[in-house]
């Protein structure tokens, strides 16, 4: 085999390498962020229950309130899962100020780890000591509640004081308050106009 052909080979083949490494980070997060529901959500669309002004409730291991959902009416499926209207969200931190979340609807897994927001889906937390206000907007946004988490892939608005973010996908983690979006991020710094 020639070298110029050895060569030609190479590249291909480290060209080849490289696309399916590409696919498959593309495939893999794709996976991670889609909102699909394990066995814990409503596998059943039996109802078992109506709830007028319903809240549920998680506490630590102390029985201190770590998390709360309210919303005017509760339909409470066979197999555990939830389906609130209007809901509002309180996510209770140890430091600062609590991480609020309101939506038009709510899907609560069975294990109640697991709450889907859809329908102008709103995240805020106030300002405290050095650090600005949060406000992030969407279509909808997935929450766990064990590890402090929110993502979505639906296009975001993400507001921390005089600086607006906007872009498609987010992952938001309520203990470190890191918020990164995910494609198509655009930054407009006060007095200075966009940036990508």
């Amino acid at each position: 085999m020639t070298a110029s052909l050895f060569e030609r080979v190479s590249a291909l083949l480290a060209l080849g390498l490289m696309a399916a490494l590409a696919l498959a980070a593309w495939l893999l997060t794709e996976l991670a962020l889609s909102p699909v529901w394990d066995s814990s959500y409503r596998s059943s669309t039996k109802l078992n229950a109506q709830i007028t002004g319903a809240e549920l409730t998680q506490t630590d291991e102390r029985g201190q309130t770590r998390f709360q959902i309210a919303s005017p009416s509760l339909s409470l499926f066979e197999d555990g899962s939830a389906e609130m209207s209007n809901p509002v969200m309180l996510a209770l931190r140890n430091d600062g100020p609590p991480v609020r979340a309101h939506a038009s609807k709510a899907l609560v897994s069975a294990n109640q780890n697991e709450v889907m927001l859809t329908g102008q889906a709103l995240i805020s937390r106030d300002a405290y000591d050095k650090e600005s206000a949060i406000r992030i907007a969407t279509d909808w946004v997935q929450f766990d509640i064990n590890a402090q988490t929110a993502q979505t892939k639906a296009p975001v608005r993400v507001n921390q004081g005089n600086i607006l973010l906007t872009g498609v996908g987010m992952k938001f983690n309520q203990k470190t308050e890191q918020i990164e979006v995910l494609s198509q991020s655009q930054m407009v710094l006060p007095g200075k106009g966009i940036r990508q």
